[in-house]
């Protein structure tokens, strides 16, 4: 479906954007990531047909991929004494979306309409992202760190065998969690508990209400 394309395309360039973060920081990653989830943003609304509207969301998963490595990045070089409070509210602010995206959404599309609703967010979405890049043109960034290299000794490194029970333990976890965010909770809700959309939306935005908080609260 549309969120399993968003979610292969944010998925398979996390392998590279940490890489990218470390070596031109992460200002400059989301500068370029946000361009992408921008268009993809914009281009969702006027998406005429099905393979469009595909990559439309494909585009705007790679775009955000970009984002969350590099805000751990920016965080920590900008507030590394109170990182852990600012991430976790950050963690809420992005876990908002995903609460809007339920029963608000819902009845936002049923009153005014898919495309008014999903351009109000491309455009709005655009607005943020020239803010964040004003400041960033008027701020002091850290030079290129041209030692750091993308190359398959970096993954060696990591995906030792040790490691490698560590990445399948909370993989698996975070697979079931995404799943049920995206594709799974609300049609499951809605199939085989035969609940209303508007009433399935609730409870995943319920859900992801929850989630939000005990991100703050770890």
């Amino acid at each position: 479906g549309l969120g399993a394309g968003f979610m292969y395309a944010y998925s398979i360039n996390q392998l590279t954007v940490g890489v990218l973060a470390d070596r031109y920081t992460g200002t400059r990653v989301i500068a370029v990531g946000g361009a992408f989830f921008c268009i993809g943003s914009l281009l969702s609304a006027y998406s005429g047909s099905l393979p469009l509207l595909y990559f439309s969301r494909i585009l705007t998963g790679f775009g955000a991929s970009a984002v969350y490595l590099s805000m751990l990045k920016l965080i920590f070089r900008i507030t590394p004494q109170a990182y852990t409070f600012v991430l976790g509210i950050l963690m809420i602010v992005g876990y908002s979306g995903s609460i809007v995206s339920g029963a608000p959404f819902i009845k936002l599309v049923k009153t005014f309409g898919y495309t008014r609703c999903m351009l109000v967010i491309g455009i709005a979405t655009t607005i943020c992202y020239f803010l964040f890049v004003i400041n960033a043109m008027m701020s002091k960034l850290p030079p290129v760190n041209r030692e750091v290299k993308l190359n398959l000794s970096l993954f060696k490194e990591v995906f030792t065998r040790h490691n490698i029970h560590i990445f399948f333990t909370t993989g698996v976890g975070f697979a079931i969690f995404y799943s049920m965010q995206m594709t799974i909770g609300k049609k499951f809700l809605e199939d085989f508990c035969e609940l209303s959309p508007e009433k399935s939306g609730v409870i995943m935005s319920a859900a992801m209400i929850i989630s939000s908080c005990n991100a703050f609260v770890q």
